[in-house]
């Protein structure tokens, strides 16, 4: 196979594993698609650097486990409210639920110590008001995007503020919450501090 035709076999036949592209070809379009179609990163052969190379095998990792974890939370949606609330604060990242409205239905004590928001203050708000200090811009595209398309996308990194005033940014995906073709859906945003992991350390 060749080009995206191999992205899409690889990404088909290893959900499990991340995957970083490598391509001799320079197209505005080749980055986004890749992204797309199951790839954490992708590089330019020409400009490829070690340290970068780490860096984005770091990264991807992160961002794979995330869509693992992601996948994981999907599924325990259907199953009762208590046992679904439990588990999805079991999950060790940032996770808010919206729902066909765009009003927070969930969020969880990762999103409270990442965001700096409080439970209480972001619950049955809509999210564009919830007080996160972030690119809203961006998210707001993204699940744009993920509705009209129903498919899981990740987004580009989005730059937030802690409460301390410290600059971090956030690896986020958005999934769609399935639901009759003729309905607006939920949302599922999934989240961690990516910042150590696009700075190497």
């Amino acid at each position: 196979s060749k080009g995206m035709n191999t992205l899409k076999k690889v990404s088909h036949d290893a959900k499990t594993l991340p995957i970083i592209v490598l391509t001799g070809e320079f197209e505005e379009s080749i980055g986004p698609e890749t992204l797309k179609l199951g790839a954490q990163d992708y590089f330019l052969k020409a400009e490829i650097h070690p340290e970068t190379i780490i860096r984005s095998i770091r990264y991807s990792i992160e961002r794979k486990r995330q869509e693992l974890a992601l996948r994981k939370a999907n599924e325990d949606l259907k199953k009762s409210d208590a046992e679904n609330q439990r588990l999805l604060n079991l999950i060790p990242s940032v996770l808010i639920r919206i729902d066909s409205k765009d009003v927070i239905t969930h969020w969880n004590s990762v999103a409270e110590r990442v965001l700096g928001i409080p439970h209480a203050k972001a619950i049955d708000r809509p999210l564009s008001e919830c007080g996160a200090q972030w690119n809203f811009e961006i998210l707001k595209r993204g699940i744009d995007e993920c509705r009209a398309k129903r498919i899981p996308l990740y987004l580009d990194d989005i730059e937030f503020t802690r409460p301390d005033g410290v600059k971090r940014f956030l690896g986020v995906t958005v999934h769609p919450i399935q639901g009759s073709l003729s309905e607006r859906m939920g949302i599922l945003i999934f989240g961690a501090d990516v910042t150590d992991y696009r700075s190497g350390r």
